[in-house]
């Protein structure tokens, strides 16, 4: 089957990096709050994340909105 060049939208990447913005936060301040709640991150991912090369998984998005202080429903909104 031949490939029409769609690629999946990361609808949280953009959110993600706009809410960790806000808080003043780096990409590795965020990795390591995203580790010490458990889930196993990279300040590498959190990029590709942001830059909508990497797909966030829901129990790695709800962990995001937790440290983030944000509603989970605000990281899926589309810009």
């Amino acid at each position: 089957m031949k490939s029409n060049n769609i690629t999946p939208k990361n609808l949280s990447g953009e959110r993600i990096r706009e809410a960790r913005k806000k808080q003043g936060l780096s990409q590795q301040a965020l990795a390591e709050m995203m580790r010490a709640s458990g889930v196993r991150i990279s300040r590498d991912t959190v990029s590709r994340i942001e830059t909508k090369k990497r797909l966030v998984v829901d129990f790695e998005l709800k962990t995001f909105a937790k440290v983030l202080h944000t509603d989970i429903l605000r990281l899926l909104e589309s810009a």
